[in-house]
């Protein structure tokens, strides 16, 4: 700690957390009680100097599986800056429920001598002691948290499989009921569902049914979600209404895993005219496998973004004489129109090497390579044990008197998840083997397939902007060296 309490005031700020919004309505919340708690703990300290800071740090409605939060955020720009010299919180796991982000933040604090302490589990940082009992509790915390997302999955999944809408962002023509837990059909939203696949139909393309439907005046779904902030709204581009003419949701069914499930909701559109949608789309090319999707090696699909409209940038390849010319293009002029953006198109490979350049110096970050073969073990354990309890629940389906098309559902699930499970418990993951792979970057690469590579870009970098003239980078958290 950089502030001797014999001498000199210690800053202390009270972090508190709720992972849901419900009970934060009343007068005296849980947050107001963390918060109480961590008052009372520092006026104790009170003859060693501690004094708590005015400025409160409440993240309510925020799951401690991430450190994206805005009052964390605030509190950590408050240590960097050096205003606070100690951080107070209720229990360690209002802090965070991963070990990994706790190493962080604690790594984060101690750059900027600053202590960390829990009051009712009587321990701080400033001593060794302090250290390792916060790293073992922290592990439990993020064991507790794996074990409440495993149960959910599985619920959920049950829950799908029952035909049940298990939340998420609702569709257009459709309402959650007032009890919540299910669909309604909303009639007006449902007579443009209808209208659309009939469009489509009529047109038999995309872009030109989505400007039809603009000069309509027929908008995507808009709601008010659970903290009040009105979403959704606005016109339909390419990719949107793709989604809707797929929708299996219209047909009063409900998709988990790659199957379907006969819903409980009312279904809006007709099998018929669903099958021939279906079948007009296939023909004019609009597939949605991952392969074609990425087949030139755009890799900075989904993390590429134009400054000036704050638009996601999409591929879109070009064939002149025989050669193929590759663009990003930014969302809001392909869907608008280009007079609309002052940067509409760049050429591909030029963005690309220059994000490659920074990809390869990203990956040769000794942390990143402790972190990388860390994550990965972890991930390969947990994955396999889910997998085993997956394979559970399908050979009870199998056993327990089940449906016909419940029985084929599971048998092929079985078939996926056995595969699935012999190629992961037969990877062989060794620290030399990931050294020498990421310090012979170009091989690895070039070896990966685009989708892969992809998937790498995304995992390495958060977002990047272009501006027309040069691009800003932004790594994850712990990838930047």
């Amino acid at each position: 700690m950089i502030a001797d309490p014999k001498s000199a005031t210690i800053r202390c700020a009270i972090y508190t957390r709720k992972s849901v919004e419900k009970g934060l309505e009343q007068d005296f919340n849980s947050l107001d009680a963390q918060r109480e708690a961590g008052e009372a703990y520092v006026q104790s300290q009170k003859g060693a100097g501690w004094q708590v800071e005015a400025e409160r740090f409440d993240d309510g409605g925020f799951s401690g599986g991430t450190t994206e939060r805005p009052a964390l955020r605030r509190l950590l720009d408050r240590v960097e800056a050096g205003q606070v010299n100690v951080v107070v919180v209720y229990k360690t796991d209002r802090l965070s429920r991963s070990l990994l982000d706790f190493s962080t933040l604690l790594a984060t604090l101690e750059k900027h001598e600053a202590s960390f302490v829990s009051v009712t589990e009587q321990f701080n940082t400033a001593t060794p002691s302090g250290r390792l009992m916060l790293n073992m509790i922290a592990s439990f915390a993020e064991y507790e948290r794996a074990l409440i997302a495993e149960r959910t999955r599985d619920k959920m999944g049950a829950a799908r499989r029952k035909g049940k809408w298990t939340g998420g962002i609702p569709m257009l023509g459709y309402d959650v009921h007032p009890d919540g837990g299910k669909l309604v059909v909303n009639e007006q939203e449902a007579a443009q569902v209808r209208a659309t696949f009939a469009l489509y139909r009529e047109i038999g393309s995309l872009a030109a049914t989505c400007r039809e439907m603009k000069d309509r005046g027929w908008e995507r779904k808009s709601w008010i979600t659970k903290r009040g902030t009105p979403s959704g709204g606005g016109f339909f581009a390419k990719n949107g209404l793709h989604h809707l003419l797929t929708s299996p949701m219209y047909l009063g069914k409900v998709k988990h895993h790659g199957d379907v499930y006969d819903g409980e909701h009312q279904a809006i559109v007709d099998q018929s005219v669903f099958d021939t949608v279906q079948a007009l789309l296939r023909s004019n090319g609009h597939k949605r496998s991952a392969a074609v999707r990425n087949k030139h090696g755009a890799f900075l699909k989904g993390i590429l973004y134009c400054s000036h409209c704050d638009r996601r940038m999409v591929h879109a390849p070009t064939r002149k004489g025989g050669r193929i010319y590759r663009y990003y293009v930014c969302g809001k002029a392909q869907a608008e129109g280009w007079s609309l953006c002052p940067t509409p198109s760049v050429a591909a490979g030029k963005l690309e090497a220059a994000v490659l350049g920074e990809i390869r110096e990203a990956v040769q970050s000794p942390d990143l390579l402790m972190a990388t073969m860390r994550e990965a073990k972890n991930l390969r354990t947990t994955t396999l044990a889910d997998l085993d309890r997956q394979l559970e629940m399908v050979e009870a389906t199998l056993t327990n008197g089940a449906g016909p098309q419940e029985k084929r559902g599971a048998a092929k699930r079985k078939i996926r998840l056995e595969a699935e499970r012999d190629r992961l418990a037969g990877l062989d993951l060794r620290r030399d083997d990931l050294d020498a792979a990421l310090t012979e970057f170009t091989p690895l690469w070039d070896a990966l397939t685009y989708q892969e590579q992809g998937e790498l870009a995304a995992v390495l970098i958060e977002r990047i902007d272009w501006d027309g003239e040069a691009i800003e980078i932004r790594m994850r958290e712990g990838t930047d060296g």
